[in-house]
């Protein structure tokens, strides 16, 4: 019974040999494919047939000449096989080629060739559709010259769930290329597998063409995927050819591109298809030491950073996006360090978000929207020598606050707080050599249809052509506000709305027309030595304005005359009804306004004492 049973078996496979669909293991420490002596089942597998390499010993697989396979499987060796498929020669395969499968390991090094696979390509996939069944520590390594075509590629499929499963894909060194052609590129599973990488360095090469990427599965508790592009040279890129494509990059995984590596999102003939880049909950895209993301799709996608993400950019790296960028839900933008920069189109900050550029990095987008949504809290800070900003200056909706300080440039091409009804705009321009200026001739305004109080203060300035204060009633209690600082206007300020405060005696205002409407205030507040001059070229005053004098601070010993204002003319003076003097208490005060050329708003401050005159010009 035995003998038949064993003659049935050989028979069996016999007949499966001729029929071209035997499994073929191979046998040998190394040799050459195409030697039947090198496999110890099956013989030299044929076209239809499957390549399983189960040795646990580190060897090398040659060719001779292209082959081409069903299957190429390699479980059990945690030694690497390296597959010299030989310069010019082709191997490939019809189905899937697999690193690593159910509980199996699997390490392979690609030294030469091509390999082609039709449908997948897997490191540490599960036993069927089975959660949870795959291996560790698979390792697929594409070097010297090599290059991998294939349809899909998946780390991780149904791999390992309870820990980081360490299955890693390296293209490593230049003329080293991995393209996924038929099918999505996978890091990290379908539900809650860990801890698999993807690798591009040291000039090494990987294109995703008109399919989707997904770096983690957006389960929770899919943590640890990592994408990583590193050393001049490198290149990770999607490219969409026909229809659109999405970059997903899901929760607690993340994105690094540093040493010069670069990431691309980019479209090929001549109609526009988006790359949508759609990061998800504390998702992390870190750039650094020259890296660079670039996205240059068409417009429409539009990368949105929420809940809690994080992207920064530091050690001279620089983030390039086409579309504009949303970042919402607690998420952050940090440029850091010098030549850091981000640029590109527009950036709207929505919700509880931040944004730093620092220590001499530059923002270059187009237009800064800081607070873009109803209800947000936007927080924006330029901060540092040679930190630096050009772009349009934006509070569009709900609140958004925006520091420059420590010697910091915004150089915006216009300026626009509190755009709509409702909003709330906190701008302060603080430090040394610190800077806001404006290049738009007429688009300057603080506070738009909401509140916005700017404040230039402890050595700070603005500039700009022209400034608007309170633009339109709703905006009504808008500030200006300068604290021993420097405000520049060649043109005219128009304090409709709002209000101006002068305050200490440290600064500088001195524009080249006041407007000041019926509905403003214009208010000087005293510091410990008195008041900061403020010197318009024609201050115009218009009935119902507001003059608001708060003397408190300042005691002099003796009868005091200071000039609030210079002018060369002011046709006509403040009503006396609008005017309101604060002294410290037990003092006395008189006010002059002159309405000759080259005249001034003088304040006599009496102390109780009565004492020689002081003239304080």
């Amino acid at each position: 019974m035995r003998n038949q049973l064993g003659s049935a078996l050989t028979s069996l496979f016999s007949l499966a040999a001729s029929f071209g669909w035997a499994d073929s293991y191979w046998g040998s420490a190394g040799g050459n494919y195409t030697n039947a002596a090198s496999w110890q089942a099956g013989g030299v597998p044929q076209l239809a047939d499957s390549a399983f390499f189960a040795n646990d010993v580190a060897y090398t697989v040659g060719f001779t000449a292209n082959w081409t396979n069903k299957t190429a499987s390699f479980e059990g060796p945690t030694q690497a096989v390296t597959l010299d498929i030989g310069a010019g020669n082709t191997w490939g395969l019809t189905n899937e080629f697999r690193i690593g499968y159910g509980n199996k390991t699997g390490r392979v090094m690609i030294g030469s060739g091509t390999l082609r696979v039709a449908v997948n390509l897997d490191l540490g996939r599960g036993t069927g559709t089975t959660r949870n069944t795959g291996s560790a520590n698979n390792l697929l390594v594409v070097t010297n010259g090599a290059k991998v075509v294939t349809g899909a590629l998946g780390l991780g499929v149904y791999g390992l769930e309870s820990s980081d499963a360490g299955n890693l894909l390296h293209v490593t060194g230049a003329g080293n290329a991995v393209s996924v052609e038929g099918g999505t590129l996978n890091i990290g599973g379908l539900f809650t597998e860990r801890g698999n990488t993807v690798k591009v360095s040291d000039g090494g090469y990987l294109a995703v063409r008109n399919y989707n990427v997904s770096v983690g599965s957006g389960y929770p508790g899919n943590t640890n995927n990592t994408l990583i592009v590193e050393g001049a040279g490198s290149q990770f890129e999607v490219v969409a050819l026909t229809g659109n494509k999405t970059f997903y990059v899901r929760q607690d995984n993340r994105i690094e591109i540093r040493d010069g590596g670069n990431l691309t999102l980019r479209y090929e003939g001549a109609t526009a298809r988006n790359v949508y880049f759609a990061p998800k909950e504390r998702f992390q895209l870190l750039i650094g030491s020259g890296g660079s993301f670039t996205n240059v799709a068409n417009s429409q996608s539009t990368p949105t950073f929420n809940n809690a993400s994080r992207c920064e950019i530091s050690g001279g790296g620089t983030f390039y996006s086409n579309p504009n960028i949303y970042f919402t839900d607690d998420s952050q933008l940090l440029v850091t360090g010098h030549s850091s920069k981000v640029a590109g189109n527009n950036v709207y900050f929505q919700g509880n978000t931040y944004f730093e550029v620092s220590g001499g990095a530059s923002n270059l987008l187009s237009r800064t929207y800081v607070g873009s949504s109803v209800g947000a809290d936007a927080r924006m800070l330029l901060t540092g020598a040679g930190s630096y900003a050009y772009s349009e200056f934006n509070i569009q909706d709900g609140r958004g606050r925006i520091t420059i300080a420590d010697g910091a440039f915004f150089d915006a091409g216009r300026l626009q707080t509190a755009i709509n009804a409702g909003s709330t705009g906190i701008v302060e321009v603080t430090g040394s050599g610190s800077l806001l200026s404006s290049r738009h001739a007429s688009i300057n305004h603080i506070g738009m249809s909401g509140l916005c109080t700017l404040t230039v203060t402890n050595g700070g300035t603005l500039t700009a052509p022209s400034l608007n204060i309170g633009l339109n009633a709703s905006a009504a209690g808008s500030e200006l506000r300068l604290y021993d600082g420097t405000v520049i206007c060649a043109g005219t300020v128009s304090n409709l709305y709002g209000k101006i405060s002068i305050c200490g005696t440290g600064g500088a205002f001195a524009p080249e027309k006041l407007v000041a409407a019926s509905s403003s205030e214009l208010a000087f507040i005293a510091g410990p030595t008195g008041f900061t001059q403020f010197r318009p070229g024609t201050l115009t005053v218009n009935s119902g304005a507001k003059l608001t004098i708060d003397a408190r601070a300042w005691r002099p010993v003796q009868t005091v005359v200071t000039n609030l204002t210079a002018y060369a003319s002011m046709p006509t003076p403040f009503d006396s009804e609008n005017i309101a003097v604060t002294v410290a208490d037990n003092y006395s005060w008189s006010l002059n306004q002159g309405t000759g050329v080259n005249s001034a708003i003088a304040l006599t401050l009496i102390p109780p004492l009565k004492g020689t005159v002081i003239l304080v010009n």
